[in-house]
């Protein structure tokens, strides 16, 4: 059985050095290849997944709206309940210019979208470190518990990093004057989401291996 788990802990350990080759590929790919198809026009393109968009032609939601102002009575009397809500979809933009990608309200967003990156790269980083220290049969550390904590803590902040990325990116498109598009965009990201939950589950377990680590000494010196 502890064979077993030295090479489960080990296969998951080239896993995760795999999937930090393809995160260096990825981000190499995203900072300096420009996004632009052979066909299109501008210097550099940055898109983001789960924005808000609605029909600048509010006229398709007139009838949601007389729905939406007697919800007690469909709530009580319907059969099937639905809640429109706002439709969402990868949003492009394409800087046609230099001034355009390093105006204040690009450079930015930029930097959100960077530290969102960033934060995705240590991640992966510590998982890689955790699952080396296990090949190595080694658990119970401060060193563990530290790396668990700061996963941990990795992964609450990504949604609130995206939520201020997507803010910025958004602002940045109007700011810049660049929605040329019959849709308003807005926000479709939550500062509280599943990578919360793990991250708070993480943390606990850091905890705990913190814990363990204090035992594990206080055992050592007993003897």
């Amino acid at each position: 059985m502890k064979f077993l788990r030295y090479k489960t802990a080990r296969y998951l350990y080239y896993l995760s050095r795999m999937v930090m080759v393809f995160y260096i590929l990825f981000l190499g790919s995203n900072l300096f290849k420009s996004g632009i198809p052979s066909l299109g026009t501008g210097v550099k393109a940055y898109g983001i997944y789960n924005v808000n968009i609605i029909p600048k032609n509010t006229d398709i939601y007139a009838n949601d709206q007389n729905e939406i102002s007697n919800p007690l009575n469909h709530w009580f009397n319907d059969k099937l309940i639905i809640h429109p809500v706002p439709l969402k979809a990868f949003v492009q933009v394409r800087f046609q210019s230099y001034k355009e990608l390093f105006s204040f309200p690009s450079i930015l967003y930029q930097i959100a979208q960077l530290s969102y990156w960033l934060i995705i790269g240590f991640l992966i980083f510590f998982v890689q470190k955790i699952f080396k220290s296990f090949s190595n049969n080694i658990f119970f550390t401060a060193e563990n518990a530290s790396l668990i904590i700061f996963s941990s803590v990795c992964l609450i902040l990504l949604p609130i990093i995206r939520w201020v990325t997507q803010e910025l990116f958004i602002q940045c498109i109007t700011n810049l004057g660049l929605n040329n598009s019959d849709y308003i965009l807005q926000n479709g990201t939550h500062f509280f989401d599943t990578e919360t939950i793990i991250g708070l589950v993480l943390l606990a377990f850091g905890a705990a291996f913190r814990a363990g680590d204090v035992l594990s000494r206080e055992n050592e010196s007993f003897i």
